[in-house]
């Protein structure tokens, strides 16, 4: 099941079409693997040059790496809870203590209106 990897391709095409998003992602340039529990593998969450892609396989470096529950950050992604909410209880980890990224991450997240509901 790749429930989380689809909800993440529709909220990137919502993201990509919110000047706001795109604002924020121009001077947030980052490379995100997710290794979600109920994936059928670890996807990643490109930004670059304002634009968030979700792709299979990347050839630079992870900035953060998240790990744990794939509900948890369907729930980020449709919107159910800031991304600050299921890291603060343990339910997604960061690989590298990022704070600061974690929030960015919430700002870019919280600029449409958005949430992809199933």
């Amino acid at each position: 099941m790749a429930e989380a990897k689809s909800k993440t391709e529709k909220i990137a095409r919502l993201l990509n079409a919110n000047p706001k998003a795109t604002r924020l992602m121009e001077v947030w340039p980052r490379v995100l693997k997710l290794d979600l529990e109920g994936e059928n593998e670890p996807f990643y969450l490109v930004i670059a040059q304002g634009q968030a892609t979700v792709e299979e396989k990347v050839d630079q470096p992870v900035d953060m790496t998240i790990t744990g529950s794939n509900k948890a950050f369907i729930d980020v992604v449709e919107g159910r809870k800031d991304v600050t909410y299921p890291v603060a209880h343990g339910e997604l980890k960061l690989a590298k203590e990022k704070i600061p990224d974690i929030i960015a991450l919430s700002r870019i997240l919280r600029t449409t209106e958005r949430r992809v509901k199933a």
